[in-house]
């Protein structure tokens, strides 16, 4: 056998290998049998009442922050966000929620939370982009459900809004503008290094359309102060602090998204730290678009890491947060174009079906128990080089869900 032949089967031999350690790397749950899964599964899920009675039995407690992610534009995600608030806040004593709106929508619903004025609840709608898939029918009437759930708790179990979102168009910009306005015209004392930027913050109109540049000349300097003068500010404001801070972030990030390409992620999670550090004894739960809450991020070289890893990575939190992913079986949402399309299940993720049928169309399965095959490979996830446990522990099955329907 001449050289050159030798050389080209050890150069065949070495490409294969190569090949076989990548085919197993890349479709690593292709290992994975139907019945590894089934019988693991068999012992780990219930399925939920809607009063938040019977989760306990496999939600874990010795988390701080309780993250879940949807399909958004689905109806039933209000049916499990009602039910896993009621779950933790019975049972885990969670009362800080966590939205993917702006902060001053939040403030505005806190109002409507206590006051029960269906025209605060009217405002908050009215002023967000009619594309915006919280814009719907069935969100309008969760808030109404929460209020009445949040009417019955005693003062130690109260809820409390928080949105960690950019701004998302002028109206609810000038909303914010007059919020903060209130705020800041509360302080009998101004600090001599406030005083300029809060002049021009209470000299803005609210029937006045102001270009973009404009307001970042005022919103530019402010945002400033929270990184230059928070010890005046947190002074000053005292209570009102972290509203007034997340309401700033939100606008400025609304502001200069454009220019500085600011990334979602980084915006919710600056806003997350405000008001961790203001409610560090409380517990939290959110519900957010799915690729939020992945506990790992994904290898495809995004700008910043999701808002679930930045949490579980900083602020004390490792190893505190739980990620609930939403998965669904015969259920539509709606998308940001106003088309009804159906949402579709992995192969392996169709798995979960076999035990669903709740009468609530609710079943919560977890995937981080004993011997589960969730935690030693990555099963119906793929791109993250992470066992499908690593990146959240639970999957809560949604059965039959319509898509939402637009507000007229």
């Amino acid at each position: 056998m001449t050289r050159k032949k030798l050389y080209a089967i050890c150069i065949s031999i070495i490409l294969g290998f190569m090949l076989l350690a990548g085919a197993a790397f890349f479709v690593i749950d292709f290992f994975v049998t139907k019945s590894q899964i089934n019988s693991y599964l068999e012992g780990n899920y219930v399925h939920l009442d809607q009063n938040g009675n019977n989760a306990t039995k496999l939600l874990n407690s010795n988390y701080t922050v309780f993250l879940a992610g949807e399909e958004s534009g689905s109806q039933k995600n209000y049916t499990a966000q009602m039910t896993l608030i009621k779950t933790l806040n019975k049972n885990y004593n969670v009362t800080e929620l966590l939205f993917e709106l702006p902060h001053s929508l939040c403030i505005r619903l806190n109002e409507y939370m206590e006051t029960g004025l269906e025209e605060t609840l009217d405002g908050v709608f009215e002023v967000m982009p009619k594309n915006h898939l919280a814009n719907n029918k069935s969100a309008k009437e969760f808030f109404r459900k929460l209020k009445d759930y949040n009417d019955g708790l005693t003062q130690n179990k109260k809820l409390h809004l928080n949105g960690l979102d950019a701004e998302l168009s002028d109206a609810t910009v000038k909303n914010a503008i007059v919020i903060l306005q209130n705020i800041v015209s509360e302080i009998k004392e101004v600090p001599e290094d406030l005083q300029d930027n809060w002049l021009k913050l209470s000299n803005l109109k609210s029937d006045v359309n102001y270009s973009a540049s404009s307001l970042k000349e005022v919103f530019g300097d402010l945002q400033d102060d929270i990184e230059l003068s928070k010890n005046s500010l947190a002074t000053s404001l005292d209570k009102n602090y972290a509203d007034y801070a997340c309401i700033v972030n939100g606008i400025y990030s609304k502001l200069y998204d454009d220019e500085k390409k600011q990334n979602k992620d980084d915006v919710m999670y600056k806003n997350f730290r405000i008001v961790y550090a203001d409610k560090s004894n409380s517990k939290f739960f959110g519900q957010f678009s799915q690729e939020l809450v992945y506990l790992s991020p994904k290898n495809n070289g995004a700008a910043a890491d999701p808002l679930a890893v930045q949490i579980n990575q900083t602020l004390g939190l490792d190893g505190k947060i739980c990620s609930v992913r939403f998965s669904y079986k015969n259920s539509q949402r709606l998308d940001t174009n106003g088309n009804c399309v159906g949402i579709g299940q992995t192969m392996y993720e169709q798995e979960f079906n076999n035990f669903g049928n709740s009468p609530t169309s609710l079943t919560l399965l977890k995937l981080d128990g004993r011997d589960s095959i969730y935690a030693k490979q990555q099963v119906f996830i793929n791109g993250f080089g992470k066992n499908t446990a690593d990146l959240f522990q639970y999957v809560l099955l949604i059965e039959d869900s319509a898509a939402v329907e637009k507000l007229a």
